[in-house]
């Protein structure tokens, strides 16, 4: 079972790059357009701006659905990523951390698109709606003690079925 100084030291790392990144959120959508203000010269032509707009949309979809679906394979054990580090961590902690940075990275890639529109084409819309998807999906996201303890307990069912450590 995971140490609870372990798990404590865990969830209070996930908790401030979670927060992170919510911060940048929040600066994307309130900081730097009032910092810009009027200054900002829209360059894109609308025709363009309305394409780029569309595909952001529907890469912003795909990211919502990429993350759930990474997530949840990473905890699952039906997908591990790179194993060339000592792990030091619990199994649970490892497979757990990897999948939320991994889930809030795009996330914030949501924010980044709404940022993006802003800053090309002066679209205030397009920045808070794209912010707002993005916080959502961070508190989605959001490190849970219990969570972890799933993890670990899923982890230990599985090995004791297939007969090995959980990796």
């Amino acid at each position: 079972m995971i140490d609870n100084h372990e798990l404590d030291q865990s969830l209070k790392t996930l908790t401030f790059i979670w927060g992170a990144n919510l911060v940048s959120v929040l600066v994307y959508l309130f900081v730097i357009p009032r910092f810009l203000g009027e200054d900002i010269l829209a360059f894109l032509p609308p025709e363009s701006h309305k394409t780029i707009q569309a595909i952001l949309y529907v890469v912003s979809i795909g990211a919502i659905f990429l993350a759930r679906f990474f997530s949840k394979h990473i905890l699952s054990g039906k997908m591990t990523l790179s194993q060339r580090t000592a792990v030091t961590r619990h199994p649970a902690i490892q497979r757990y951390s990897t999948a939320m940075i991994l889930a809030l990275a795009f996330s914030e890639a949501i924010a980044i698109f709404g940022l993006v529109l802003f800053l090309m084409a002066k679209d205030t819309v397009s920045l808070y709606l794209f912010g707002i998807v993005s916080i959502l999906s961070m508190l989605m996201y959001r490190p849970v003690r219990q969570d972890i303890l799933d993890t670990a307990r899923n982890l230990e069912m599985l090995s004791r079925v297939v007969g090995t450590r959980p990796v």
